[in-house]
């Protein structure tokens, strides 16, 4: 029986970590369709409680996330207020001030073919390592920066 709890409480992680979830019962299906885990909304709230997962205001809605997230990364989510293209560069709109934060992550990504980014007060010129393929570059920065934000992405 405990490693039943315990299979339940990383689906729980897992879930809460990478999808936007505003209500128990969404949890509860969740988990039986993607790890065929049988529960019921009165469980999942003993261990969201046990496990310290929260209701906290993202982007202006209501959604479980974890106590102890990396600050930093709650900065990334909070600072993006658009991502869009063209040809030539990724183009990312932040709060004020937050560029060069979100400028200086994104340099830090190996995985992302970026040549460089110039960050100024509020807006970040993004361009990808080779001469093409923008808006190839714009979803994968969109993915990383919006991955857990509840934002959509920009529609093409």
């Amino acid at each position: 029986m405990a490693e039943d709890v315990k299979k339940r409480h990383k689906a729980l992680t897992e879930l809460v970590s990478t999808n936007s979830i505003k209500d128990q019962q969404t949890l509860v299906q969740l988990i039986k369709s993607k790890y065929d885990i049988e529960t019921n909304q009165s469980i999942v709230s003993r261990d969201l409680r046990q496990l310290g997962i929260n209701k906290k205001t993202i982007n202006g809605q209501l959604q479980y996330d974890l106590s102890h997230i990396d600050a930093s990364q709650e900065i990334l989510r909070l600072a993006v207020l658009s991502i869009e293209y063209n040809d030539a560069l990724v183009v990312i709109k932040t709060i004020s001030g937050l560029a060069a934060f979100v400028g200086d992550y994104l340099d830090s990504q190996d995985q992302l073919p970026i040549l460089g980014t110039i960050a100024g007060e509020n807006a970040i010129f993004v361009t990808h390592a080779k001469q093409s393929n923008s808006k190839q570059l714009y979803h994968e920065i969109a993915q990383l920066l919006y991955s857990k934000s509840g934002q959509g992405e920009h529609d093409e």
